[in-house]
């Protein structure tokens, strides 16, 4: 999925969690700027990482054993 219609996805969720090493990052898109949400979530590609989930209204890009232990448990 390239930037715009990465953007599209990324625009209509309440919050994007991206994994970023053993940790991640919790991204709102009406207080966090476009650049800066496409910046965290598209890879060298120019496309969105993988895995990317959709959870209802939030989106979990990227992996990572504490991403997913925060929301699976």
């Amino acid at each position: 999925m390239a930037d715009e219609e990465a953007w599209s996805l990324l625009a209509g969720v309440k919050e994007i969690v991206v994994a970023k090493g053993k940790t991640y990052v919790r991204l709102v898109p009406h207080l966090n700027s476009k650049e800066d949400i496409l910046k965290k979530t598209l890879g060298r590609s120019g496309t969105l990482r993988a895995p990317a989930l959709l959870l209802g209204d939030r989106l979990l890009v990227g992996y990572s054993d504490g991403l997913y232990t925060q929301f699976f448990g």
